[in-house]
């Protein structure tokens, strides 16, 4: 059991928000659903008794993960504020030339600019928003530059065609106003997208938890996902097809919407709620209004 415990902590935490059920874990173990169901119950007992619990092991409606103490919150908000980092006039600046004129030596944008770029170059790469993509055949041999997949996701971009032409952008308008309007306009595309995904998904649990005559669980069910915090990650990592968060983790290491997410919320899961009741709801019973209502 102790090789499973490994595997299963590895596998919890690259599966990250999406999670993992038993049919999932069994397959990957190539042991039966018993046998998982046996290793997975091993590994949350010896994951409790490991003598700290910043994380935990989380079941939400048959899909177990990993998630932070909500005791914890706090600490991990402000780990997320402090993080948020915004690019200077002149990094802006040298990102905009690189992706307009890609492949691109550091000469180049210098000449461009006017004054040296060699500072904000590796600022830029340090970022992962642009990275060496070969060598220019001249004496020398200088290393050429180019956006990364990052800059896109940053800049909500499927590809570089779809950069606002120089031509169209008023010639007081900065660089920095470029990608913010092309930013704002793909930004607010998503969220209204994303708006109906939790609309949707709050409706159909409000619904239930009402024939259950839970009416204030009903109602107070995921208001966190309209805040600021939540609803910024889901506007910006919207894609109709994943969860957000999961998208967010994958891109930055991290969700901070997660983090909002369970550290503040009480009802985490339609299981949950019966819970509250000392009702009884068979995980088979979660797992189906899991998949029936839960979009996210």
């Amino acid at each position: 059991m102790e090789d499973y415990n490994n595997i299963i902590e590895g596998i919890l935490y690259l599966k990250g928000d999406e999670g993992i059920d038993i049919k999932e874990l069994s397959l990957i173990l190539e042991i039966s659903k018993k046998e998982a169901v046996e290793a997975m119950d091993h590994f949350i007992e010896a994951y409790s008794k490991r003598g700290f619990d910043g994380l935990q092991v989380v079941d939400f409606g048959g899909k177990y993960k990993l998630a932070t103490n909500p005791q914890y919150f706090p600490y991990y908000q402000k780990m997320v504020e402090q993080s948020k980092a915004t690019l200077s006039q002149a990094a802006l600046e040298t990102l905009a030339i690189i992706a307009y004129n890609q492949p691109i030596t550091r000469a180049k944008v210098e000449d461009i600019r006017g004054v040296g770029c060699d500072g904000m170059i590796r600022k830029l790469i340090a970022k992962a928003l642009i990275k060496e993509v070969g060598r220019e055949e001249s004496p020398g041999l200088p290393i050429l530059y180019g956006v990364t997949d990052e800059f896109m996701d940053a800049f909500s971009l499927a590809s570089l065609d779809e950069l606002p032409e120089l031509g169209d952008v008023v010639e007081t308008e900065s660089d920095e106003d470029i990608f913010k309007t092309k930013y704002q306009e793909r930004f607010i595309v998503k969220l209204i997208n994303h708006l109906k995904t939790i609309n949707k998904h709050k409706y159909y649990v409000t619904m239930l938890c009402f024939k259950c005559g839970l009416y204030k669980q009903g109602l107070l069910h995921d208001l966190s996902k309209y805040s600021p915090t939540e609803l910024k990650t889901g506007a910006k990592y919207w894609v109709g097809t994943r969860s957000p968060n999961s998208i967010e983790r994958e891109t930055i290491g991290y969700s901070s919407a997660w983090l909002h997410h369970k550290g503040i919320n009480i009802i985490g899961n339609i299981g949950l709620i019966f819970q509250e009741k000392g009702l009884f709801l068979p995980k088979c019973l979660q797992s189906m209004l899991w998949k029936c209502f839960v979009i996210e």
